[in-house]
């Protein structure tokens, strides 16, 4: 473990771990001896590990005990997580922040990764439009949940995707997707690309308008109706 907390091989050749004072709390060093001695092996117990200069990082421990002429010997590997866990932490808020402000939209919104097309958020309005939790949702993909009413669904996604991959904005692009229960929504859907923490997202709008388009065809077909009379 010298290396991982920046130690000479001369600063600790022959001596203990607690004599080079590499934990800060004293019981994660008894854990990890007793794990070796009763499994034979650490495999990445989460410790914080004191570095040479004072600092204090989050590490993942690993170990492996065997026999070497008579002797019992423990290799022990520790691989500094501090940075990876500080990046989860921050878009584990970020992600909580867009939640609560996609949650106070009155339109029905969803949010994608604009490589692999997973769904990273949606609000309560998409999830009530669609029929569709946000749980059955969110790491899936509009093909995956079968999101697009027309038989040409990949058609229908890459069409909405291009303008956006070519760096355009979508302003109501009229569409029909499928309720869970199955049937249809005529939507108009609008989107744009957004970068987060250097992600680029794609974030749509959608609004239902099967109710208006239907009342603007019956009021055709009424004023035709009455043009023959």
């Amino acid at each position: 473990m010298a290396g991982a907390h920046r130690l000479f091989p001369e600063q600790v050749i022959g001596r203990t771990s607690n004599e080079l004072n590499l934990w800060p709390n004293p019981v994660d060093p008894l854990l990890l001896r007793e794990t070796l001695a009763r499994d034979g092996q650490v495999e990445g117990i989460r410790v914080h590990a004191r570095m040479a200069d004072g600092r204090t990082t989050l590490s993942e421990i690993f170990g492996r005990r065997f026999e070497s002429n008579g002797e019992m010997i423990g290799i022990w590997l520790s691989r500094d997580i501090t940075e990876r866990e500080e990046i989860s932490r921050r878009l584990q808020q970020k992600q909580q922040q867009l939640e609560q402000i996609l949650s106070m939209l009155p339109e029905p919104v969803i949010v994608t990764d604009s490589m692999t097309g997973q769904v990273l958020e949606v609000n309560p309005a998409w999830e009530k439009l669609l029929g569709r939790s946000r749980h059955d949702a969110v790491g899936r993909t509009s093909l995956e949940m079968g999101l697009y009413f027309d038989a040409d669904a990949q058609r229908a996604r890459d069409e909405l995707r291009k303008p956006l991959q070519n760096g355009e904005v979508i302003d109501a692009y009229e569409i029909r997707l499928r309720h869970a229960d199955g049937h249809a929504i005529l939507a108009e859907v609008s989107a744009r690309t957004v970068l987060q923490e250097g992600q680029s997202l794609y974030v749509y709008t959608v609004r239902d308008v099967t109710q208006s388009r239907r009342m603007f065809k019956e009021l055709q077909e009424s004023r035709c109706a009455g043009t023959d009379i």
